[in-house]
């Protein structure tokens, strides 16, 4: 028997953008799904989608 790891569980948030993000963003908030768990992660896909540019 294999193990196999659970699926990603696909989860809504709602997103406000502030300061420079709004700005690049061109929106003060969004609604998406995704299956990120941490805010790390979250960040990460939103940054690849937006093209934002923000250093740790």
């Amino acid at each position: 028997m294999s193990s196999s790891e659970p699926e990603p569980q696909v989860r809504q948030v709602r997103l406000r953008y502030f300061a420079v993000l709004r700005e690049h963003a061109g929106i003060s908030f969004e609604e998406r799904e995704t299956i990120s768990t941490t805010v790390e992660e979250l960040y990460g896909e939103i940054k690849e989608e937006k093209g934002f540019d923000l250093e740790k």
